[in-house]
């Protein structure tokens, strides 16, 4: 790397592109590069406007023009490398064979499906579960996902810290998991986060005027955003959901009602606390973003905001949390 480039980091991303709205490649640039973090791209297909709208351009690289632009991507050596949407069992196969000459941070957001089914093959979903997660440190699955991963689909009531070491078995060193729960009457949704040192719940505003599509490619390149500008997994985890759910706040008809990352930096400036833990918290309760440590079997949550927030920060950090 040039030494006139190193003032910035430089963020990797392998995910699908799209030529109108917040989607992918275009979500990560949108959040990283006014945070002053550059980006390296890689496709894994490109459309002209977001799934479900008629009429629009869809094409994909072969697996061979696939494998050149990921190493061409690898050799530049970006320290963070966040991997997204991936349509074909070939690109999962081609990552698995290449990563292992990468050195930095791999953020994957196992882009799976939904309540409502996949959004790849079986067999794509699951060589990414065996070819892809275990080279992660930081996994950020949907509810769904979560429980696809870690084989608890027909589980009933699974709990929050249980469903956090399981995935952090599959071999991450973190996890957020997006979506854990959503109560529309309170019009609150819970996203969840573990690592070695604890478990944190994570609850932000639940925003329905408009549909937001694309809140969770957002939420990662968030994530691998604040994580390229030295934020901790947990850190990055509590400011990158403040800035998802601003970008779903700020929805407007563009892209086909895609959330807006670019509104979002009007308002979202957290420069300079991306290595302060209660400073980073207090920074995302602005938002309404609350924080709780998850407790240990059925012991009340203590909740990190208000009048307590400060002595509860010390608290989780004297623990490494």
């Amino acid at each position: 790397m040039h030494d006139e480039l190193k003032g910035y980091p430089l963020l990797g991303s392998i995910q699908n592109d799209v030529g109108y709205g917040f989607i992918g490649n275009q979500a990560v640039a949108a959040v990283a590069n006014p945070l002053k973090v550059r980006t390296a791209t890689m496709t894994t297909g490109y459309a002209s406007a977001r799934g479900g709208v008629e009429n629009r351009l869809m094409f994909a690289p072969s697996a061979i023009d696939f494998r050149r632009g990921v190493q061409f991507l690898i050799h530049l050596a970006p320290p963070v490398l966040l991997i997204g949407y991936l349509a074909r069992y070939e690109y999962v196969a081609t990552l698995a064979e290449l990563l292992p000459e990468y050195s930095g941070i791999v953020i994957l957001d196992p882009v799976i499906g939904n309540a409502n089914g996949l959004y790849v093959s079986d067999e794509t979903a699951s060589a990414i579960r065996r070819l892809l997660v275990p080279f992660a440190q930081i996994l950020t699955p949907n509810r769904f996902e979560a429980l696809l991963l870690t084989e608890n689909m027909h589980e009933q009531g699974i709990g929050e810290a249980k469903i956090l070491e399981d995935v952090l078995a599959l071999g991450p060193t973190a996890t957020l998991i997006t979506s854990w729960q959503r109560d529309t009457g309170e019009k609150r949704i819970v996203n969840i986060f573990g690592n070695a040192y604890g478990q944190t719940r994570i609850t932000a505003p639940y925003y329905t005027a408009m549909t937001g599509y694309g809140s969770g490619d957002v939420l990662a390149a968030a994530l691998a955003t604040f994580t390229a500008l030295g934020a901790s997994p947990n850190i990055a985890a509590v400011l990158a959901t403040a800035f998802a759910t601003l970008s779903v706040k700020l929805s407007t008809p563009y892209g086909y009602s895609t959330v807006d990352p670019i509104a979002v930096h009007d308002l979202f400036k957290p420069r300079g606390v991306y290595d302060k833990q209660a400073t980073a918290y207090a920074y995302a309760a602005r938002y309404e973003v609350e924080t709780a440590i998850i407790p240990p079997l059925d012991k009340p949550p203590a909740r990190l905001r208000g009048p307590g927030l400060a002595a509860a920060m010390q608290q989780a950090e004297r623990v490494g949390f």
